[in-house]
């Protein structure tokens, strides 16, 4: 992409452009950093793009300009709170350019990752997969590897870096038209309530499909004591479980001064165990939140079967496509039913209804916080199990965890993610798969 730019490498010039760029609406900006895979790496280029269509290159690293980017170019630009700004991974930006003086700062890869997976079917959400996508335009990320401290830069590095910023611009225009935005007073409940039960089924199908897929991989892999097959890796994980009362009684003997905080969610079945004159106490000591659930229509009748993979040990590529296959369509079919239970769920706000014919919001429930030392003398006389939590391990030192008597099991955990070929860390980082890791991760602590 061929495109007209300007480059700045003077203080004054950077200056007086700082003065036209804090007079725009918005402004859509990128940055390169040299020695980025040091402790120090240095800011080297600013792009930036306007509402018109002018680009600008601003080089960092020539003589003044990194003193013209503080003293103007961040209090003008960047701390403007009347300046909206895009940046397709704003938090990188921002480590660069001001940190917690940014104000009105967007991110165009959290615009992507709030469309629904059945609206934009990627896995990867990078500059260059939108890019390709949504525009059917090729991007070549080679000059972002690139030594981006040496100076001359290459005419291609410095092409390359004004078209960042565009690309941005063009992304996040075809990123609005796919957002969903739901206005109740339209919305048509009977064709949402047809296609939702469409789904079911072939929703189900797909999960069967994976299922067997994954069991199939993780019995071959066991079998061969191996840990990787294509894309799918298979580790083993320590689950720790002790009774409530053995941390209670830690927690309040370790540290009676309540110095860490050990709040927890006091479940409905620890309630009832713990029976009604334990609860009536127990409550004002809670934070008390409250509630409902929305559920769906279920699937009637037997659930589908799928037929049992037979995995090729020589051939992890077919088992990679077939999970590839299978993993999109499911993805694709629970993002649009996901999608209507949303839409659902206003128009019957809106009506205020409580349910219209199998959908429908369950009576208020509260929810109980309490620190778990709050427990003391409240606990069911019945060995009450948990996990161990993750608090605990950081917290208190293993002679004060030596107390316990934790049963630990250990449990084999299988991912999957996509062969990528030699991704950069910066694009993995901007993958769906990156915050489903995320969240798997904090689900196991």
């Amino acid at each position: 992409m061929a495109l007209a730019f300007e480059t700045c490498d003077e203080p004054s010039r950077f200056r007086e452009l700082t003065a036209e760029l804090a007079r725009q609406p918005a402004l859509w900006i990128d940055t390169e950093v040299a020695d980025w895979q040091t402790p120090a790496p240095r800011l080297s280029l600013v792009q930036v793009r306007t509402p018109a269509g002018r680009l600008h290159v601003i080089d960092i690293l020539a003589p003044g300009m990194l003193q013209a980017l503080n003293d103007a170019f961040i209090p003008g630009v960047m701390a403007s709170p009347s300046v909206q700004k895009w940046a397709h991974c704003a938090r990188f930006e921002r480590r660069f350019l001001g940190q917690d003086r940014v104000q009105n700062l967007f991110c165009t890869y959290e615009l992507a990752r709030s469309v629904p997976y059945h609206r934009l079917p990627l896995r990867s959400l990078s500059l260059a997969a939108l890019a390709r996508h949504l525009l059917g335009e090729l991007v070549d990320k080679t000059p972002q590897r690139s030594d981006w401290g040496m100076r001359p830069l290459h005419p291609d590095q410095i092409a390359y870096a004004a078209a960042d910023p565009e690309w941005c611009f063009r992304i996040q225009e075809r990123l609005q038209d796919l957002l969903v935005h739901i206005d109740p007073a339209a919305e048509d409940p009977d064709a949402i309530s047809v296609r939702y039960l469409e789904l079911l089924g072939p929703l189900a199908q797909t999960g069967a499909e994976r299922k067997a897929l994954r069991g199939a991989v993780q019995a071959f892999l066991e079998a061969a004591e191996g840990t990787r097959f294509g894309g799918f890796v298979l580790h083993h994980r320590i689950a720790r479980k002790t009774t409530l009362a053995e941390l209670v009684a830690l927690a309040a003997r370790v540290d009676p001064g309540r110095r860490y905080d050990l709040t927890f969610s006091v479940s409905m079945k620890l309630r009832t165990a713990m029976g009604e004159p334990s609860c009536a106490l127990l409550r004002p000591l809670c934070q008390v939140a409250s509630g409902r659930s929305f559920r769906g229509p279920r699937l009637q009748g037997e659930r589908p079967r799928a037929a049992p993979y037979v995995v090729k040990p020589d051939d992890a590529a077919a088992a990679d496509a077939a999970f590839a296959a299978v993993d999109h369509r499911r993805r694709a079919l629970q993002s649009e039913r996901e999608e209507l239970r949303d839409r659902i769920k206003c128009w019957l706000l809106w009506r205020r209804l409580d349910e219209w014919r199998e959908f429908s919001f369950s009576p208020p429930q509260e929810r109980w916080y309490a620190d778990m030392r709050d427990l003391a003398g409240m606990l069911p006389a019945e060995p009450y199990e948990t996990g161990l939590p993750k608090r605990f391990l950081l917290a208190f030192p293993p002679s004060a965890l030596a107390e316990l008597s934790p049963q630990t099991s250990r449990i084999a955990v299988l991912q999957w993610h996509p062969p990528r070929e030699a991704p950069s860390a910066h694009d993995v980082q901007l993958s769906r798969d990156w915050q489903e890791a995320a969240a798997e991760e904090a689900s196991l602590v």
